[in-house]
């Protein structure tokens, strides 16, 4: 949400200083980034990265580091540099090694593939937005992060949008993504969002953030295809996750995206069902602010599709804060009072929410917008917002089997918030 202007400082940021050391690596040409892992299933996964000049692309790769014999290539002469791994088995750590033809970039790193579709393996998500100024507190958020996950580090990365400030330029994507976020990207898959800052710089499906990432558009990570990489599926073990672009796609009845989105969760059997879009229905502070047509147009009309596939959490940003409902359906507005529409009360000692799975039996609407950028206010007089903290930070989200529990983790490291959604087992 935030529109101030930044200026990208002409020099190397500490994390990739740090790469840099690690690696051996004297230097990078400017303009390159070195690997991130992408739209990564239980038995794939796409490596990418952006050298200075374009050449061909080849991945080496293996399950020992010392012997990584296996390879995938593209003889395609690009900068923007994308290849796709396939055949790999589920659960599984894997070695790689990235090359153009220049030999400009050569780094060994590691991804792990997701488990089995509907496996009830642990996992651990990381969730931030508005993140994307290049500032010392979205460092800060990030260090926090890694020092509370301690030595069980995130196995993918959801990003709810507003990645590069203030237009989402290629530059402005290095200094608020690529930069502060190198060391995570190269062993953790990302899967971005499209927010209202990145949408100033595409057109249709080209632009700097298109360039970037590589989402499934053919359901190569699980659920139905989209055709487009506006909005897109994928499935992580036993959940199931939608993102949607909230800015530049037609949010109306009949439109292209709310087709595809009924679609995808009708043919979705997972545990949990999770939606991801940068403007959020409901809102202590914007929820007559910025952008409120999007804000308005995600409530009427795709919320209900939402509720009625049973989806059960709802991830956002653009308000920077971090701020929570309760478990509802229906509601109208973030001011509607809570007694009608809340499915279920969270124990005030346990912190223990349960629901059941189905259709219209309760969402939780999660905003995380407080990643970075300038922060908002908490808006007093909205009884739906069950927590609320106007507080640089992020989000830990353990998934463990049929239980999901999500931890504030505030820029200091302390945990605001925290609470459990469980569902009972299946008859």
């Amino acid at each position: 949400m935030d529109s101030s202007s930044f200026v990208r400082h002409g020099r190397l940021s500490m994390a990739v200083l740090l790469a840099i050391a690690l690696l051996g690596c004297s230097s990078d040409p400017p303009g390159a980034r070195l690997p991130y892992v992408q739209q990564t299933s239980s038995s794939g996964t796409v490596i990418a990265w952006r050298t200075l000049d374009a050449g061909a692309s080849e991945v080496a790769f293996g399950t020992d580091p010392a012997h990584m014999n296996r390879t995938a290539s593209d003889p395609a002469e690009v900068r923007h540099h994308r290849v796709r791994i396939a055949n790999l088995t589920p659960s599984t750590r894997y070695y790689y090694k990235v090359t153009s033809s220049d030999d400009r970039v050569a780094t060994q790193h590691w991804f792990r593939t997701a488990p089995p579709p509907g496996a009830r393996e642990p996992f651990r998500i990381w969730v931030l937005g508005d993140s994307g100024n290049g500032k010392a507190p979205q460092r800060s958020v990030r260090d926090a992060m890694l020092t509370v996950a301690a030595g069980r580090r995130p196995d993918l990365v959801v990003h709810v949008g507003d990645l590069a400030y203030p237009a989402g330029t290629e530059a402005e994507l290095d200094r608020g993504v690529f930069d502060p976020y190198e060391s995570v990207l190269s062993t953790t898959p990302f899967w971005p969002t499209l927010g209202n800052h990145e949408a100033q710089s595409v057109s249709g499906t080209s632009g700097p953030y298109f360039d970037a990432f590589a989402v499934p558009t053919n359901g190569e990570a699980g659920g139905e295809p989209s055709g487009t990489p506006s909005w897109y599926s994928f499935d992580w073990g036993n959940a199931h996750f939608a993102v949607l672009d909230s800015s530049n796609s037609s949010r109306r009845p009949g439109s292209p995206m709310l087709t595809w989105l009924e679609r995808d969760l009708s043919a979705s059997t997972a545990d949990w069902k999770l939606a991801v879009f940068h403007h959020p229905p409901y809102s202590s502070t914007n929820d007559a602010g910025a952008d409120p047509e999007n804000q308005f147009e995600m409530r009427r009309y795709v919320v209900p599709i939402l509720e009625a596939a049973g989806v059960d959490i709802v991830l956002n940003g653009h308000s920077h804060l971090y701020e929570r409902t309760y478990l509802v359906n229906g509601a109208t507005s973030a001011d509607a009072d809570p007694a009608r529409f809340r499915m279920a009360v969270e124990d005030p000692v346990t912190h223990e929410i349960w629901k059941e799975s189905g259709p219209n039996k309760g969402t939780l609407y999660l905003v995380a917008g407080h990643g970075g950028a300038d922060l908002d206010w908490v808006a007093p007089g909205y009884p739906m917002i069950a927590f609320a903290e106007a507080a640089h930070g992020s989000c830990l989200v353990d998934v463990d089997g049929l239980s999901i529990t999500v931890r504030n983790v505030r820029i200091d490291g302390v945990v605001s918030d925290t609470f459990t959604l469980k569902k009972p087992p299946p008859p």
